[in-house]
């Protein structure tokens, strides 16, 4: 999960990927918190996630042997 802040600092929004992260930069936002939580995910996400850190999750059929898959390549 990600914690962004808009140029005020009066506007919080929590991001889970990456992806959502990177816009709102571009929107001007800054970034307060990096902080990935992979176990609360949506599949989405967690694929999203494996595609934007070149992770391949063929083989994986549901979401705990592609999360597994995940954290196995971030210990690498």
């Amino acid at each position: 999960m990600f914690v962004l802040k808009n140029k005020y600092g009066n506007v919080y929004k929590k991001v889970n990927t990456e992806r959502e992260r990177d816009e709102l930069l571009k929107g001007g936002y800054t970034l307060v918190e990096d902080k990935v939580d992979l176990d609360k995910m949506k599949v989405e996400d967690l694929e999203a996630y494996a595609a934007e850190n070149g992770i391949d999750l063929s083989g994986c059929g549901n979401k705990t042997e592609k999360l597994a898959k995940i954290k196995e390549s971030i210990k690498e």
